[in-house]
């Protein structure tokens, strides 16, 4: 079957992600990241593929340790 497709604000996501973890003049333009969109949208897959794409490289250059904290809100009602 076909491969699901990312949304263009996936897509967005990964690459400021990316871009705020390794691109110096990024970060002395931007200093955070928001992203907003509908519940079930997929806005914490478009976090976790940023933050597993710098798990593998650190992973592949050897480096050891804390490479990425995920704090997950809860809806409580």
């Amino acid at each position: 079957g076909d491969a699901p497709a990312l949304s263009p604000f996936q897509c967005n996501s990964v690459a400021a992600t990316l871009c705020g973890l390794y691109s110096r003049a990024y970060r002395a333009t931007y200093d955070a990241q928001v992203i907003t969109a509908g519940v079930g949208s997929g806005k914490s897959y478009a976090f976790q593929i940023g933050a597993l794409i710098h798990i593998a490289y650190r992973a592949l250059t050897g480096q050891s340790g804390v490479g990425v904290l995920l704090l997950y809100p809860r809806v409580a009602q």
